[in-house]
């Protein structure tokens, strides 16, 4: 098909609703034979099966008819080498009696229309990739997608697009989800009698059946509103005077998600074999197939919502809306996958599957709704084959949901957590892709010997000179130095260059990132570092976090009305009721994670213990060193103490003599390490698979520079089942791509049943050292736009910011926001959208308590905001170096919270229950599990920041823990 470039959607363009009339995709062959003459069922649609298939060979795509399937078929075109492969689909069948009343005409030729637009793309733009069209059978019960993943027609496919008419305005869409479906054929076999004369020695069947249609009946009030319980009846030679013998029921249990339909089967099965039970008959029950929830793509859905809104038309753009089922909901398990919907007119009470709607899936206005949404999703399908960052953002959105089967407080899989060979077998990339990197490498002259492949190939590592990097990745590399920390990174200063084949399975080059820092200036590009390199831009010392001091103190006020002036562990356990007695400790774990050179000082912890714990003198953390971290005892100082010694004291005070701490000292005392070389050692599928180790940003082992010369740690460090870290740096220092890979280790972690805490930083709105950002991602002091924290910004990690005991206030009195010495970080990430479970918490916020900045000082654009949670970050009493010294910051939040949250692990194990893992979709729907802090703001960036209000805010997240309310909440779940 030639169209005009105006035919796909791009940025800036302005394209007004199209007549359809004046496209040759709207022809007779098409169009009418489809539409009206032609209408066939499941797996009959032999006529639409023919005309597809010469009309796409006309298009020039290569044409493979009765694919896997009798009426099945593919059309695949290729531009160019490698590339992407975008899948699209064309739906075909009818209804019985009713023809097209579900518009799978439009979709036929939705599918036709979105492959031939982006295959005139590759070709105008001479774009590398591939689309490909399926033409799929059956989807009205007939399973057909669901056959076809199975016969691997989806494999290959990086994402898949289709769309779906419904009633609504002409020009308008929509971005909902469907219902989950389980079919059973129910069968009862009894015994005949007559029924006048001797009905005592009959079963019957059709009493059994009607037993069960009224025991689901009743149980439909007991079911969720959303859920879907419908069936019919089949007889066989039924006779009012004989006792029926046999009784054929066909049964539809539908829910909002697959899981849901997993709970209610049990429920309405039993209906079934009670029905059996009563009347003496015989039940036999078969599973008829099912369908999966629609799972749309965030990434794809905002993509599709920005094109579609700003050129056609508007968009019900909620997530979570359930209507009917469809079998496309299987491929959106397997693939990323987008299935919008798209309005055509149609009269009152003429919806799907109604004599009405056949007729408007068959009139042009219909058709040019559909020719609308096939431009819109064709400008998706290419992004996706030419956008690297965006093609990364789909994946993440799949980890979500993974996610959020095993957290979510509603899911019947709640808690049912992964095992570490599932995670790795899940997320193990292909071996294509790292031989296509090798032998791009070695055709452009790069020799073997100086090619070396990570951990099984997930870093490919190649020895070059500057002028050969420059030559293979068509770009200049520079030496840049950070502005505060003295820092030098290699990076281009006009990013790099792959060749199109290459791209697809690349996610990360490095060293390349342009840290916008002013260039240091460098011969040849290069410059060695010393033996004792500055910290690297993704380690935890790149920027200034650790805790603030007011200096020592010479008199310990060790009582609870005291607590507005030192705060002590009786403090703690007062703020929060927090009282508990562990009683499966050697089941239970709670980790601290500190990086080389800080340590704790032993002879710290004994002065501590004295006076607040006496039992635990002489205790120690359990140590375990990761790329060889040892507990240094050369150096000492506030700087290098001062965070470790008040994470170790707190956290072990916190949960008693009886509960292990494990202290993860990551890294040597030269190299050091980053958070990457943490997830390595936690996770072994991250530095196999995943390529946790990046040469720039993270610490490598053997150490070149004379530290620790054993191999990095790779998936040999058990995490515990509560990790708190106390660290971070500034999103922006980072990419987007790295910060995104990252987050999805922590997903992973998450699915394995750890909870991970990090703290929110302590300037407030402003990054660490209090930079805020001018326009873009450049950082500076004086900038006017807020800095939002990493990985405080990651969906998938719980963010902890600070509160306080006001000056004057009683222990039992209201906290207020940290805004002594340190302000509490928070705010709104410029890299991750919202998460699904922090949505109407957040709105709530923006709707009530709209900010009153400018929308370009923070992103107000639906992005995800912290922190989650909070707890008291001011005057805490430690010994650091002997002496006692008050200690602010959100550095203490986070050992607090995660010491709280490991009594709850501790109570749920006690009773046999799975640790909580992450937490953060169950703790935003808990109500009155956390005291709700209304006072201070986060002042930064020359701004009162945001303010601490009625409900979650950017401040203090949901507020401190009521740990008796939040116990009895956890245990409340499986």
């Amino acid at each position: 098909m030639s169209a005009p470039s105006s035919e796909i959607w791009r940025p800036g363009d302005q394209v007004s609703p199209h007549d359809a009339s004046n496209t040759n995709i709207h022809s007779p062959e098409v169009f009418a034979t489809i539409e009206r003459a032609h209408p066939e069922l499941k797996f009959e649609e032999h006529h639409a099966h023919n005309v597809l298939t010469a009309f796409m060979e006309k298009q020039g795509f290569e044409v493979t008819q009765h694919y896997l399937m009798p009426t099945a078929w593919v059309a695949k075109f290729t531009h160019g080498t490698g590339g992407r492969v975008i899948g699209v689909n064309s739906e075909m069948d009818a209804l019985p009696g009713v023809g097209h009343a579900c518009g799978h005409n439009l979709i036929a030729i939705a599918g036709v229309a979105v492959a031939c637009g982006i295959k005139y793309t590759l070709e105008e733009r001479d774009i590398s990739g591939t689309v490909v069209l399926l033409g799929t059978p059956g989807e009205e019960g007939g399973g057909g997608k669901v056959i076809l993943l199975e016969k691997g027609a989806y494999e290959g496919m990086d994402a898949c697009l289709m769309c779906h008419p419904a009633p609504g305005p002409p020009f308008s869409g929509s971005l909902s989800s469907c219902l989950a479906i389980q079919r059973f054929q129910v069968e009862y076999h009894g015994h005949t009698a007559h029924a006048a004369l001797a009905p005592w020695e009959g079963q019957n069947a059709l009493d059994a059946a009607v037993s069960a249609y009224n025991s689901i009946a009743m149980l439909r009030q007991q079911m969720k509103p959303s859920h879907r319980i419908h069936g019919i009846f089949e007889g066989k030679d039924w006779a009012a005077n004989i006792i029926p013998d046999y009784a054929k029921m066909f049964w539809y249990v539908r829910g909002q998600t697959w899981a849901e339909v997993q709970a209610a089967i049990p429920r309405v099965t039993a209906c079934f074999e009670a029905a059996a039970l009563a009347t003496g008959c015989r039940v036999v029950i078969t599973e008829a197939g099912s369908t999966f929830d629609l799972r749309q793509n965030k990434a794809l859905g905002n993509e599709f919502a920005d094109v579609f809104g700003s050129t056609f038309g508007p968009i019900d753009y909620v997530y979570g809306i359930s209507s009917a089922s469809t079998d496309f909901g299987n491929v959106t398990y397997a693939i990323p996958a987008l299935h919008p919907g798209f309005g055509i007119p149609t009269e009152i009470q003429g919806g799907n599957h109604t004599r009405a709607f056949t007729k408007s899936a068959a009139s042009s206005e219909a058709h040019s709704a559909c020719i609308n949404v096939s431009k819109a999703l064709a400008a998706v399908g290419v992004r996706v084959l030419t956008d690297d960052p965006f093609f990364a953002e789909p994946n993440l959105a799949d980890i979500e949901s993974l996610l959020l089967d095993v957290s979510h407080p509603e899911s019947p899989n709640y808690g049912n957590h992964w095992s570490p060979a599932k995670v790795a077998q899940t997320f193990r990339p292909s071996k294509e892709s790292i031989d296509t990197v090798y032998e791009w490498l070695t055709s452009e002259g790069i020799s073997a010997s100086r090619i070396k492949l990570s951990n099984a190939g997930s870093w490919v590592e190649a020895n070059t000179t500057v002028a050969e990097a420059e030559d293979l990745l068509r770009t200049e590399y520079h030496v840049y130095s950070h502005a505060s920390s003295g820092a030098e990174h290699i990076a281009c200063n006009m990013g790099y260059h792959l060749p199109e084949h290459v791209t697809k399975h690349v996610e990360l080059v490095t060293p390349t990132l342009h840290f916008d820092v002013k260039h240091r200036g460098s011969e040849n590009g290069l410059k060695r570092r010393s033996n004792s390199p500055v910290a690297k831009p993704g380690q935890p010392g790149f920027g200034p976090v650790s805790p603030k001091t007011t200096g020592s103190i010479k008199t310990i006020l060790n009582e609870l009305e005291n607590c507005n002036e030192q705060i002590t562990p009786d403090c703690i356990r007062a703020l929060y009721k927090f009282v508990y007695v562990p009683v499966a400790t050697k089941k239970n774990s709670i980790g601290i994670v500190e990086y080389t050179p800080q340590a704790y000082v032993p002879s710290d912890l004994d002065m501590f213990f004295t006076n607040f714990s006496s039992s635990q003198v002489g205790q120690r953390p359990t140590l375990v060193g990761i790329d060889g971290g040892v507990v240094q005892a050369i150096e000492e100082g506030f700087d290098l103490n001062g965070e470790s010694d008040l994470d170790l004291q707190y956290s072990m005070a916190l949960v008693g003599k009886s509960q292990p701490v494990t202290l993860y000292q990551t890294g040597d005392e030269v190299e050091g390490a980053s958070f990457n070389n943490l997830l390595d050692a936690l996770d072994g599928s991250f530095c196999t698979f995943e390529g946790g180790d990046d040469p720039t940003e993270d610490g490598i082992y053997p150490d070149p520079f004379g530290g620790f010369e054993g191999a990095a740690d790779c998936g040999t460090v058990k995490p515990a089942f509560v990790i708190s870290t106390s660290y971070s740096y500034n999103e922006a220092d980072l990419t987007p791509s790295y910060t995104a890979r990252q987050c999805a280790e922590y997903a992973k972690l998450g699915l394995m049943g750890v909870t991970i805490l990090y703290s929110s930083g302590d300037n407030g709105v402003a990054g660490n050292s209090g930079e805020c950002l001018f326009s873009g991602q450049e950082q500076g002091f004086g900038a006017p736009n807020f800095n939002p924290t990493f990985p405080a910004t990651c969906p998938f990690i719980t963010s902890v910011g600070a509160t306080q005991v006001n000056p004057g206030a009683k222990v039992t009195d209201p906290e207020s926001a940290c805004e002594q010495v340190i302000f509490s970080g928070g705010g709104f990430s410029n890299y991750f959208a919202i998460p699904s479970y922090q949505k109407e918490a957040v709105n709530s916020f923006l709707t009530k308590f709209p900010p009153s900045y400018p929308k370009t000082m923070w992103n107000s654009t639906g992005s995800r905001a912290f922190p989650d949670i909070s707890a008291n970050g001011a005057n805490y009493v430690v010994a650091v170096d002997g002496e006692f010294e008050l200690v602010f910051g959100t550095s203490a939040s986070s050992p607090v919270s995660a010491s709280i949250l490991s009594a709850v692990n501790d109570a749920r194990l006690a009773l046999g229950k799975k640790p909580i893992g992450f937490i953060n979709p169950a703790i935003y729907s808990f109500k009155g599990a956390f005291n709700d802090i209304k006072n201070g703001t986060n002042q930064g960036c020359g701004t009162q920041g945001f303010s601490a209000v009625e409900g979650w805010d950017p401040v203090t997240g949901l507020g401190t823990p009521n740990f008796p309310l939040l116990l009895a909440e956890f245990l409340l779940l499986p």
